[in-house]
């Protein structure tokens, strides 16, 4: 059985311009994560159960972003 598909809120410490947003979205999309990006609130926001939500924290984190 899977979890609960939820929409998380992710804020993000380095997200300062367009560029980084593209760098982002390309590493979630490759991730296959399911995601919309907020540059003007830092924050990402994630649908999916809490394995998805990890994922994308660690992927997040991996490419050089903080997540807080």
């Amino acid at each position: 059985m899977r979890g609960i598909i939820m929409t998380s809120i992710i804020m993000v410490k380095d997200l300062l311009n367009e560029e980084r947003v593209k760098t982002l979205a390309y590493v979630l999309d490759n991730a296959g994560i399911q995601h919309e990006i907020h540059l003007s609130q830092s924050v990402v926001l994630v649908d999916g159960d809490n394995d998805v939500i990890r994922k994308a924290k660690q992927m997040i984190s991996e490419h050089g972003f903080e997540v807080i």
